[in-house]
């Protein structure tokens, strides 16, 4: 099967035989921190004031952006395990 690739922004993005990879060539403190502050802004949208607009989106775009927020917990959760050898 044909392997397929793209880079951009030190994301390598290559799938082979249907199975994606995802590398990200940069130092994982540095991911962690610019994961970290992506996933605080997105979750700054939807409290307060700002979440008035939030909430007014329809629930498909509501529950989209959540799954977002989910999948930066996630790799928010891993990248810290990395950092700190897994004692975090």
């Amino acid at each position: 099967m044909a392997t397929r690739q793209a880079s951009i922004k030190g994301l390598e993005v290559t799938e082979t035989s249907g199975k994606t990879s995802f590398i990200h060539h940069a130092d994982a403190v540095d991911l962690l921190t610019q994961k970290t502050a992506q996933l605080r802004a997105l979750l700054k949208m939807t409290t307060g004031h700002e979440g008035d607009v939030f909430r007014a989106m329809s629930d498909d775009v509501q529950d989209t952006i959540m799954w977002i927020a989910d999948n930066l917990a996630d790799e928010v959760s891993l990248l810290s395990n990395v950092v700190t050898g897994g004692e975090a």
